[in-house]
């Protein structure tokens, strides 16, 4: 979606214009549902609400007139917004819990009552990521699964691997950018 029909829609909810909050929602959806994905994991169950509360936590803010074009476009506010809610999300306990009862591939079982091409599409997104994260060397590739999918904390990595606090978080941190290339080369 455009900027410019992005504050259209944004000055029309703030008028209360719920319509306007459907288009908003339609234009931005595909963009911060794959960015979800790629933050907590492609098949996690927990993705619609978590968009739900990212739309439900922009419209807010957006009524609340905390949206200024001066700073950053409409798409820049909608994904501020959501690291902020997938950082709480990664912090709960149920995102904790969740993470320890299943591994990747498992967690992404496809639901027998979704239609073929969800089916299809999921299946895709799932090996996607898994080719994605074989791509990593050692040890980046472990140390995101033991972060993201294990549930572990960045001393918990360093000792198990014997490695100190911060050269893990750096690990961690350049594995994440080495996923951000490759998904934008993919």
């Amino acid at each position: 979606m455009d900027n410019s029909a992005a504050r259209e829609l944004i000055a029309a909810i703030m008028r209360g214009d719920s319509e306007a909050e459907k288009l908003f929602f339609d234009g931005f959806r595909h963009e911060l549902f794959f960015f979800i994905k790629m933050r907590i994991g492609m098949g996690n169950p927990d993705v619609m609400d978590i968009a739900q509360d990212i739309f439900i936590d922009v419209f807010r803010r957006i009524r609340a007139g905390e949206y200024d074009h001066r700073k950053g476009s409409a798409g820049a506010f909608v994904i501020t917004t959501a690291k902020f809610k997938i950082m709480d999300y990664l912090k709960s306990r149920h995102h904790r819990s969740h993470a320890l009862k299943s591994e990747l591939i498992e967690e992404n079982i496809p639901n027998p009552q979704a239609q073929p091409i969800d089916r299809l599409i999921n299946a895709e997104e799932i090996q996607a990521f898994a080719n994605m994260l074989d791509r990593l060397p050692q040890p980046h590739r472990t140390i995101l699964i033991r972060y993201f999918y294990d549930g572990l904390k960045i001393h918990e990595i360093a000792a198990e691997l014997g490695l100190d606090e911060q050269r893990v978080s750096n690990y961690k941190s350049y594995a994440l950018t080495l996923m951000k290339k490759l998904i934008q080369n993919v």
